[in-house]
């Protein structure tokens, strides 16, 4: 229900500040998230339930917002294909961080408890980061390249 009360805000902040700082917002909601699991999934339900909360708004951002960027940055005629390329990435990282998430919980001792997660959260909180950085790095490109070109009129 949230992420379907929050799509109405997206495309506002979206039109607001730009695909780049909403792409940040769902970068940071989605690593406070990963945070509250990592620390606090264990202490309370109400923790998890809080938790997904961000998820679910960070989320529905980084998605209408990545889609949004593919379809500035490509030519016309590509963007379908673009988009249908970008879903496809995202359906594949899905299952295969599942698919990861289960191996590092195996890894651990069964009947699983709350700290048993500590291992596959903190794998997904350095993704993460490594992933914030990337998008810093495309978002200093293309700065970069605005700044380039406003200097060449």
């Amino acid at each position: 229900m949230l992420s379907a009360a929050a799509a109405i805000y997206v495309g506002r902040l979206i039109d607001a500040y730009g695909n780049i700082k909403i792409l940040f917002l769902s970068q940071v909601l989605l690593m406070i998230s990963a945070l509250i699991f990592f620390f606090l999934a264990g202490k309370s339900p109400y923790m998890i339930m809080i938790a997904y909360m961000f998820t679910s708004f960070g989320f529905s951002s980084l998605s209408s917002s990545s889609t949004n960027e593919v379809s500035r940055i490509l030519p016309k005629e590509q963007i379908g294909a673009g988009i249908g390329l970008k879903q496809q990435m995202q359906f594949i990282g899905s299952a295969t961080g599942s698919v990861l998430a289960g191996i590092l919980l195996e890894v651990s001792s069964q009947p699983y408890t709350a700290e048993n997660f500590i291992l596959p959260f903190s794998s997904l909180i350095v993704l993460m980061a490594a992933s914030t950085l990337v998008l810093w790095l495309y978002s200093y490109k293309i700065r970069r390249m605005e700044f380039v070109q406003k200097t060449d009129i």
